[in-house]
């Protein structure tokens, strides 16, 4: 009588390995999936990011670039690229989307580029080196639009220094002035 009762506890104890066997293969499949998908998104973040950097690269050349085009080598799929040169990082508002502290490192960043007369290169290895910078292809966007507000030209001849010429300002003061 003792025999029956172990037999059937047993297979009871079988059943519920076989279900627990079951929930543990049905998990690692949908970890594996899951892990599969956020290779994959973090690769088509990362190719994003290389697209904004490269489209400021030409950019930066005098050069308009109007679409990209990318096919995957092994399943044929054709990725959408943005050509949009904002930061994915800042939003689609730029620097206006940012936190007000991250505005504030943006705008030290600047001060201390121009006021010690550092080049870009200074700014990107600084980025790779602390975290909480921000990024220097971020900076340089910034500069620019800070830049197209205002053109300054260098002095002609000798003379060091910057210029703001006096027609150009008048003429988009006039400018202004009538579209208003």
């Amino acid at each position: 009588m003792e025999k029956p009762k172990l037999k059937q506890k047993n297979e009871l104890v079988n059943e519920e390995l076989e279900k627990w066997k079951q929930t543990c293969v049905n998990l690692n499949n949908v970890v594996e999936k899951l892990y599969h998908e956020m290779e994959i998104a973090m690769k088509e973040k990362d190719l994003k990011m290389k697209n904004v950097c490269s489209l400021w690269f030409s950019k930066s050349f005098g050069l308009e670039l109007e679409s990209i085009v990318v096919k995957e080598n092994k399943t044929g799929v054709v990725p959408h690229l943005d050509t949009d040169t904002t930061d994915p990082t800042l939003g689609s508002n730029g620097f206006n989307a940012l936190s007000e502290d991250d505005k504030e490192k943006m705008e030290k960043v600047l001060f201390l580029l121009d006021k010690f007369c550092v080049g870009d290169v200074f700014c990107h290895e600084m980025t790779m080196i602390a975290d909480d910078l921000p990024r220097s292809y971020s900076v340089k966007q910034k500069r620019d639009q800070l830049s197209e507000i205002c053109r300054i030209s260098s002095m002609s001849g000798d003379a060091e220094g910057a210029q703001v010429s006096l027609k150009e300002l008048l003429k988009e003061g006039i400018t202004e002035g009538t579209n208003t």
